[in-house]
């Protein structure tokens, strides 16, 4: 018996349905639905890739893009008029299988998080930091322990 396959709800970034940031041909920055934060943003490449455990060094360049322009998006005065004295900005991926949508997306948050989400968003339980994941990458190791999944 078969079953209808969902689309990817990231593959479909599109201006109707996302507040869309930034877009190109190759990535989409637009607002979390759910924000965990003050700011919550998504960076996501417009191609489909599954989570972490699907890249590596042939990857870093996108990596960095999706950094560039997040930080761009953020440096941008509508956002930085809004920012606290102490905001911190967290840059990471979810660890699978922790993964609500299966396309890889890079959280941009800016603090102070809900009270109620900070643990999700802060610990390298569910939270795969930029800067980590790339070390890995450059230095040949998978993204995470358990691999490709």
């Amino acid at each position: 018996m078969g079953h209808s396959h969902r689309p990817c709800v990231f593959c479909a970034v599109n201006h109707d349905d996302f507040r869309i940031e930034y877009m190109d041909d190759e990535i989409a920055i637009f607002h979390d639905r759910s924000p965990s934060a003050v700011f919550h943003l998504q960076a996501v490449p417009r191609a489909h890739i599954k989570n972490i455990n699907a890249l590596d060094a042939s990857h870093l360049p996108l990596l960095r893009n999706l950094e560039s322009h997040a930080r761009a998006v953020l440096a941008q005065p509508s956002f930085q008029a809004e920012f606290k004295p102490n905001s911190k900005i967290y840059l990471g991926f979810h660890i699978p299988p922790l993964n609500s949508v299966h396309h890889l997306h890079m959280h941009v948050l800016v603090t102070p998080f809900k009270f109620t989400r900070k643990f999700k968003y802060t610990t390298d339980v569910w939270l795969m930091p930029l800067a980590k994941l790339v070390a890995r990458l450059e230095a040949g190791q998978a993204a995470t322990d358990a691999g490709a999944e």
